[in-house]
């Protein structure tokens, strides 16, 4: 479905395109596996996606899927399947339609020397839909995760010096705290 709006006397303009449907999974071309294995990562992007099938049946319910790219220019899009196996599938056709219906969670460059058969040997264990993601980020960013997944990092916040709290939290106070940090550096 299109949307757009037109003024008297100008030109249509398209502002929104609404789009459903279910993903079907074609690629465009693929190498063999042994030949990408060997391919080095560059880029990896986290989406999350809703399941039309389980929000009808009362609860919503969503999916993860992780895109990475090689360096030599491979696509490879891989998530668990609602029976549990791994989706594995190379260049796909309809990429950019069902990215633009998921929401991006996480993008990364990927650290030197890992291949695509680091992420193969993910495979062969068991994981939730979720976890699978999160693992594949882990193992290519060398990064870990701190707060909720897809949420905001929790950080430590110090209770304020002696004396302070009972002043509350003023633009006052905070610019007094400000002036007298940055006038100790002065001297």
């Amino acid at each position: 479905e299109v949307r757009s709006i037109q003024e008297a006397e100008g030109s249509e303009k398209v502002c929104v395109v609404f789009s459903s449907g279910t993903a079907a999974w074609q690629a465009q071309s693929s190498k063999a596996e042994g030949a990408l294995a060997k391919e080095s990562l560059s880029k990896c992007r986290i989406f999350v996606e809703s399941l039309d099938q389980e929000v009808q049946m009362d609860h919503a319910s969503c999916h993860y899927y992780t895109v990475l790219e090689t360096k030599q220019g491979s696509i490879i899009v891989t998530e668990i399947l609602e029976n549990g196996e791994v989706s594995w599938v190379q260049n796909p056709n309809n990429l950019e339609d069902r990215n633009s219906l998921a929401k991006l969670l996480f993008q990364v460059d990927c650290k030197e020397g890992v291949s695509v058969r680091d992420v193969l040997d993910l495979r062969s264990s068991t994981w939730s839909r979720k976890h699978y993601s999160k693992a594949i980020y882990k193992l290519v960013s060398g990064r870990s995760f701190r707060g909720q997944w897809g949420g905001q990092v929790r950080r430590y916040t110090a209770p304020p010096p002696a004396g302070i709290a009972e002043l509350g939290n003023t633009k006052e106070v905070l610019n007094v705290m400000w002036l007298a940090r940055n006038g100790s550096k002065r001297h």
